[in-house]
């Protein structure tokens, strides 16, 4: 087994999410979709937003018929123009079954955080939500100390060097079964453990301390390098650490400018010193592509696929008795395996 750190989590509640799609998250404000995630077309598509709630006898049934949500009770971030098409299809199954239930527009949206909550009323310790299309574990009941995070490798072979799973390690017993409870999915090619309270603190793009580094990388970046006088940051990247916000700004413009006039192939990332910025240092220092920060009196922990992006299941391992030992995220699936597979024939 690989060790990836420990989190700590003092709301006992824990998300299993892609870090960068803590840039959507609300914590306890009504959700808004930021801009420049989506078209101009799905952006003002997603300010209609509305949460919905069946109601009357036999609303989990009907929740359950849909199969549209997480929870069997709620709708969550449908554009307005898909209600009347919804609570048509929502009057045709209670009719059917003989039931009076009903779809009613929430007067206000969900937050994320409480959708945590509701998760957790589905299934005490082990659920799963949404939030503007992403999709996250969720954890509850968890025990109040630091937890291990383990990975293990998948076999020699074709795919080692790649991880099989990551393992959340909450008891110490024997396991009697294992079940799916979930997916998460990935878009940037990493996951986080993070306190469900804690998220709201994340930052992604805005500096902790006021400054940030300009790193440049790909096929001109050393001729690039020499040419500018920037130092080499690393055996494959070049750039400036440690820079004002506004000398930040001020050298991606040059850049710009300059690479527009000679030309050359280089990538140029803007790295805010933010939480994310803190676990992608320590990824890129590990060799086991991991690391851990602390925020809002929390512990979270990070780490990088192997496999890029995808639809990641959950699964707990229960004792006898029913209690969660331990939660696995599975990254060497079959089907990670098929779309590897294709892409490299």
């Amino acid at each position: 087994m690989l060790e990836l750190g420990t989190v700590v989590a003092p709301s006992r509640r824990l998300l299993v999410v892609d870090p960068g799609h803590l840039r959507l998250w609300s914590g306890l404000g009504e959700p808004a979709m930021p801009e420049g995630f989506l078209s101009p077309e799905g952006y003002a598509m997603a300010r209609t937003a509305v949460d919905l709630e069946l109601v009357g006898e036999g609303a989990e049934q009907i929740g359950q018929a849909l199969d549209l949500e997480w929870h069997r009770r709620f709708l969550f971030d449908r554009p307005a123009k898909m209600v009347p098409d919804l609570r048509q299809r929502v009057a045709e199954l209670a009719r059917a079954r003989g039931l009076s239930v009903s779809l009613r527009t929430l007067p206000m949206r969900v937050s994320h955080r409480r959708r945590v909550e509701l998760a957790l009323t589905q299934c005490p310790t082990t659920a799963q939500m949404s939030f503007h299309g992403a999709w996250a574990g969720v954890l509850g009941r968890l025990p109040e100390r630091p937890l291990r995070v383990v990975a293990e490798p998948m076999p020699e072979g074709r795919w080692s060097g790649r991880l099989c799973r990551v393992t959340l390690e909450l008891r110490e017993g024997v396991a009697a079964s294992v079940e799916r409870f979930g997916c998460t999915i990935v878009d940037h090619a990493r996951l986080l453990f993070i306190d469900a309270d804690a998220a709201a603190a994340w930052t992604s793009d805005t500096s902790l301390d006021g400054r940030a580094d300009i790193v440049f990388h790909g096929r001109d970046a050393a001729a690039l390098a020499h040419a500018i006088g920037a130092s080499p940051l690393d055996d494959h990247s070049f750039g400036f650490r440690d820079l004002t916000e506004h000398d930040a700004e001020a050298t991606l413009l040059w850049l710009d400018r300059f690479l527009r006039e000679r030309g050359g192939t280089v990538v140029i990332d803007h790295r805010p010193h933010s939480h994310l910025h803190q676990l992608m240092a320590q990824v890129r220092a590990s060799p086991n592509e991991c690391g851990v920060v602390e925020l809002a009196g929390s512990r979270a922990c990070g780490f990088m696929t192997s496999w890029g992006d995808g639809f990641f299941p959950l699964h707990r391992e229960l004792s006898e008795s029913g209690a969660v030992l331990r939660v696995h995220v599975e990254l060497g699936t079959e089907q990670q395996i098929e779309i590897l597979e294709r892409i490299t024939r």
